[in-house]
């Protein structure tokens, strides 16, 4: 009766075990079988599927040792039960490479999930940041290694640019794979989420300082990165799942570059450096004039009366200009110091030749030092003016800076009225 117990108990696990293995050797040709059509050409799906066909092997082996297990013959039971043991620490490696490779594919796809958080609010944050500038109550940002409040436009400026090649050589670093596995998504993603800050941060600082009229086209432009690199996110998930392709990666690589470039035409409109050059010859000119105010210049062909009409029209013209750029100034210093510096210059320039050849018209010694004083002074203050003009451009923040430049105005304003007095008195004597 044992006997009979014993082979019906064997029988039975035969028939179990072999159950079992038809199961499994069913699923493994379907799956071999799916490989063999390269239905699925993500290296990520083809590696889960390569290693499920693997661990579908080795329990296909391990039933088969169990079943010799099962045998009449105690040594081939013997055998096979250690050929069963031997095949379930490879079973063991098997089913750990499969929930690695599960576990990092669960983990990359989460990754896109939050990068694509991240980036969303990277957009609003740039928006605010804008929005705020041009009303003027964005607050100063401070990091580990700069505050806004001492950042001026040409720092900022090279900081977004410096921040555009970063992220056009993290796209270039990345796009030379022409597969996406498992192992790469992780870096990718974080790639994007420490870039998402950095663009976050160049925006506001440029924000900061830049022009408001440009504020608006430099918001666009960041906020068109990002959404183009939410998009490339997606698409590095989808390829994940068969959804998309490489090349649709490369397409969005290629847009997002696309909107770095237009970013990039943007932050170099930004005049950093021919404002402050048309400044300087400015300034030059005006000192270099104010040193030959004493030299006296004869003209007879000009009369008395030509002097005064001409002395009128000069400070007229300076007092046009003086009022058109400090308009300008706290909007766009920069271009107030292309469109006005010089006109200015030119101005107390012929204010000056004007003035040496009017005193030779006086005969009253307290008239002609009171013109070339008066005239010295002017041409100092709108010196003086275009100076602060081009520390504002500089810094456009500094309230201290921007206090001087009204300072300034209001000492040319004195100095008109005082020069207006001594004309006034000239055509009166005359």
């Amino acid at each position: 009766n044992n006997n009979n117990n014993n082979n019906n108990n064997n029988n039975n696990n035969n028939n179990q075990l072999q159950n079992l293995k038809t199961i499994i050797e069913t699923i493994l040709t379907k799956m071999q079988i799916i490989i063999s059509l390269n239905i699925y050409s993500s290296p990520i799906c083809k590696l889960l599927f390569e290693q499920s066909i693997q661990l579908a092997i080795d329990s296909n082996n391990l039933l088969s040792f169990l079943q010799s297990a099962c045998d009449k013959d105690p040594k081939i039971a013997t055998e096979s039960l250690v050929k069963a043991k031997a095949q379930l620490a490879i079973i063991g490696e098997s089913v750990k490479q499969l929930i690695a490779s599960t576990k990092l594919f669960t983990i990359a796809l989460r990754q896109c999930e939050e990068v694509i958080t991240i980036l969303k609010n990277a957009v609003d944050e740039a928006r605010s940041s804008c929005l705020l500038a041009i009303i003027d109550e964005l607050k100063p940002t401070t990091t580990t290694t700069t505050t806004t409040t001492n950042i001026n436009l040409a720092t900022a400026k090279e900081q977004y640019i410096n921040f555009l090649q970063e992220f056009s050589n993290h796209l270039a670093k990345f796009n030379n794979n022409q597969e996406l596995n498992n192992q790469q998504i992780g870096p990718l993603t974080d790639a994007m989420i420490n870039l998402a800050p950095k663009l976050v941060l160049v925006t506001r600082q440029i924000a900061f300082v830049a022009p408001k009229q440009l504020i608006i086209e430099i918001m666009f432009a960041s906020i068109s990165i990002i959404q183009s690199s939410i998009q490339y996110v997606k698409t590095i998930k989808s390829i994940a799942f068969e959804i998309e392709t490489n090349e649709s990666l490369l397409n969005n690589a290629k847009k997002i570059q696309n909107t770095l470039n237009e970013a990039l035409k943007i932050i170099n409109s930004l005049e950093t450096n021919t404002g402050i050059n048309d400044c300087d010859i400015a300034i030059n000119a005006i000192v270099a004039s104010i040193q030959q105010i004493e030299v006296i210049q004869q003209n007879p062909a000009i009369t008395v009366k030509q002097c005064q009409e001409l002395l009128a029209t000069t400070i007229r013209q300076i007092v046009n200009n003086l009022t058109l750029m400090s308009k300008t100034i706290n909007e766009n210093p920069f271009n107030a110091l292309i469109t006005y510096s010089k006109l200015l210059a030119s101005n107390i320039v012929e204010l000056i030749n004007i003035t040496r050849i009017c005193v030779t018209k006086f005969n009253n010694p307290q008239l002609y030092q009171a013109l070339l004083l008066n005239t010295r002074d002017l041409a100092v203050s709108v010196g003086n003016f275009l100076q602060n003009s081009k520390n504002l451009a500089i810094n456009s923040k500094d309230q201290q800076i921007a206090n001087n430049v009204q300072e300034s105005i209001k000492i040319i304003s004195n100095m008109i009225a005082k020069l207006n007095v001594v004309h006034q008195t000239f055509n009166t004597l005359q």
